[in-house]
């Protein structure tokens, strides 16, 4: 399971994708620092770290996820 979490995270991260054992799921976090209030829009910078971190996120197949120590 992915889970999404958004929020200004200052210059902590632009995003980050954790995985959490006890509740078996993945929490992908993005930073949106960049975006617009007033029009909700996006910022190419927050778009390109969803998708960076969806990219890990569908590019762990069980053998990685194993060698994590995730499986």
């Amino acid at each position: 399971m992915l889970l999404l979490r958004s929020g200004d995270y200052r210059s902590k991260f632009d995003g980050q994708i954790e995985y959490h054992r006890a509740n078996n799921r993945f929490l992908l976090f993005y930073n949106t620092k960049y975006d617009d209030p007033q029009t909700g829009e996006h910022h190419p910078r927050t778009r390109f770290s969803f998708g960076h971190e969806l990219g890990h996120y569908f590019g762990l197949d069980e053998d990685r996820l194993d060698e994590l120590g995730y499986g």
